[in-house]
């Protein structure tokens, strides 16, 4: 299945698609519909209105919008230049990683936030030696932006992009200026919209300072399944930790800055998870989209063809026994 997604050409992309629905067709059999939290905001409850209560509306309105990540995760390794071949492979990881476990199945805000993610540091890399950045560096912004209205703990990524334009070029105040305007214009379409239906506008923010709490994914009452889902978080970030140097290897200096950014990425993710009470394993989707692509650094850096295959096959049938429930586990 790899060496069909080596292969950077359109038919493999549209392949994605059944391959998604394959992997997830316990969503589509047995669907269940996603609840809404209280501090979910008016962005997030108007999208749930327009899809519909139905729990079958939403899964497939959530293999589409994971099709989507995939097909621009794709388009970020391929024209950022950080991979050592142009192919799908990533794209195609990242919607395997993502379905892994029940809970990432059902239409979450976490991922209706990821498409605005991806896009946001995909207006970071593109920064890099180009003279007229300004509507990547304005539209990084606007992007997150509405990925943290979304998701609300996603304001917390505020300074990454910062840092990321920082890395990329020489950040100038005005080019910091014009991306925080990016940042502040959803907020102030949202704050005016509400305003004028007559919503109170500071749910949002009250929901971002009563979530914090220190470790509070850690805090919560786990069972062995959460034990065993951070216990493989660990060895993930181990294992991405220590081929730092093998990713960052004879490339050029525009690809090493990139990547250096997925670790930034990665490590505010991470500042989420120990800082937000209400985090949960839909955290994993924004995880994925670094992971799948060192994964797939790793998995085609191997000589021999057939070890990328097999360890695909064990994540599906991984997968398989986790949706099917052959094994149970408490808690």
């Amino acid at each position: 299945m790899i060496s069909l997604f080596r292969r950077n050409i359109f038919i493999n992309s549209i392949l994605l698609l059944p391959y998604l629905v394959l992997i997830r067709i316990k969503s589509l059999v047995e669907p269940v519909s996603a609840t809404l939290d209280d501090y979910d905001g008016l962005l997030v409850r108007t999208i749930y209105q327009a899809i519909g209560d139905q729990a079958l509306s939403q899964n497939i309105f959530a293999i589409l919008i994971l099709f989507l990540d995939a097909l621009l995760i794709n388009r970020l390794v391929i024209k950022s230049h950080i991979g050592k071949e142009n192919n799908l492979v990533s794209g195609m990881l990242f919607v395997l990683l993502v379905s892994v476990l029940t809970q990432n199945l059902i239409l979450s805000p976490e991922m209706l936030a990821s498409p605005f993610v991806i896009l946001s540091i995909t207006g970071i890399f593109n920064s890099y030696n180009n003279l007229k950045s300004a509507d990547d560096i304005y539209l990084s912004g606007f992007y997150m932006s509405l990925a943290s209205l979304m998701y609300a703990p996603l304001l917390l990524m505020l300074p990454f992009t910062y840092i990321g334009f920082m890395i990329m070029r020489s950040f100038t105040g005005l080019e910091r200026t014009q991306h925080l305007a990016g940042w502040l214009t959803p907020y102030f379409l949202l704050f005016v919209t509400e305003y004028y239906i007559g919503n109170p506008i500071s749910w949002h923010f009250i929901a971002f300072r009563q979530g914090f709490g220190l470790f509070g994914v850690l805090a919560k009452e786990i069972g062995i399944s959460g034990l065993l889902v951070l216990i493989g978080l660990f060895v993930v970030v181990l294992w991405v930790l220590a081929n730092f140097g093998n990713y960052m290897g004879k490339k050029v200096i525009a690809a090493q800055k990139r990547i250096g950014i997925l670790y930034w990425f990665m490590l505010f993710t991470g500042l989420i998870a120990v800082t937000q009470q209400h985090v949960d394993h839909n955290l994993l989707i924004l995880l994925a989209i670094p992971v799948s692509i060192f994964a797939t650094f790793s998995l085609l850096d191997m000589k021999n063809r057939i070890w990328p295959e097999l360890i695909h096959l064990f994540i599906i049938l991984l997968l398989v026994i986790i949706h099917l429930e052959l094994i149970k586990l408490a808690g």
